[in-house]
């Protein structure tokens, strides 16, 4: 009676895959795979458990959005050393713009990063903001909601919340920074224009 996210969002990575135009091998597994585990989150879930409770590295999680009633995923790196016992900084990142980016194929892990993160003991979470918003209107109420999720689901130091943009993130940064200054520590931009008036 009520949404399972990550089972839904897998559904639908499912479907986009068996959609592509040129199928391989590769896609039939990332399919087959994607259908195994919506079997795994529903078990899981009807076990009053998190499928994803204690996976560390890049993952991947979704949420349930009323704003359009769709599964939206954000993937995350936990660092080996978490633990839950003490709060961990947050870095958001917002990727670039790809126009091919889907929920089923965008940003990869990004490795440079992830080391930082996990040298420096902090999590990371990288929301898809709908792909191509520049997370902006509806792609800012995603990148809040996906820090809304983190922070319900890990232990998340509220003093040192930091977003990171790359290009069209680096724009949606300059935005999100100026309406929720009381919300992040700090935020870089990488490449991010800021050629509008309200900034």
């Amino acid at each position: 009676g009520r949404p399972i996210p990550l089972a839904g969002l897998k559904l639908e990575v499912a479907s986009l895959l068996n959609e592509k135009t040129v199928k391989s091998l590769k896609t039939g597994e990332s399919i087959m795979e994607s259908l195994r585990e919506v079997t795994a989150i529903i078990d899981a879930t009807l076990q009053q458990k998190d499928y994803m409770e204690g996976k560390k590295g890049y993952i991947e999680r979704a949420y349930f959005s009323y704003i359009d009633d769709s599964y939206q995923p954000y993937r995350l790196y936990i660092p080996s050393s978490y633990t839950g016992d003490r709060p961990y900084p947050l870095f958001v990142y917002l990727h670039g713009y790809v126009p091919s980016y889907t929920k089923a194929e965008w940003v990869d892990e990004i490795e440079e990063l992830t080391a930082q993160m996990e040298k420096h003991d902090a999590i990371l979470a990288v929301p898809f903001g709908r792909s191509n918003t520049d997370f902006q209107t509806v792609g800012e109420v995603d990148v809040m909601r996906v820090v809304k999720e983190v922070r319900k689901l890990y232990s998340i130091d509220g003093d040192r919340m930091y977003i990171i943009g790359y290009s069209m993130g680096g724009s949606g940064m300059w935005t999100i920074i100026q309406h929720y200054p009381d919300i992040f520590a700090g935020g870089v931009s990488l490449g991010g224009r800021t050629d509008f008036y309200y900034w």
